[in-house]
């Protein structure tokens, strides 16, 4: 069994409807910070810069692909709520 994911406390062992809407108000506000933080490298990117960029063209393949995850779990959640409704 994989060893849950805590952030500091012990919300990953409450799983009554309370503690996961706290995971997912958390989840909501660490991609609400990541989007602000992508904001801000693209306004950087009027002037790209060029020394290394084999490694960010990697970092935002791995940016994107987590992103794409985190879509793909929401959206199954989602349908997983709506047909319980």
């Amino acid at each position: 069994m994989p060893t849950p994911i805590t952030d500091g406390d012990d919300d990953a062992l409450d799983i009554s409807p309370r503690g996961i809407q706290r995971r997912l108000d958390k989840v909501n506000e660490i991609l609400e910070r990541a989007n602000t933080r992508l904001d801000v490298i693209r306004a950087s990117f009027a002037e790209p810069p060029t020394p290394d960029m084999p490694a960010m063209l990697t970092t935002l393949t791995a940016v994107q692909a987590q992103a794409a995850h985190a879509a793909r779990v929401a959206e199954g959640l989602i349908a997983l709520l709506t047909t319980r409704a």
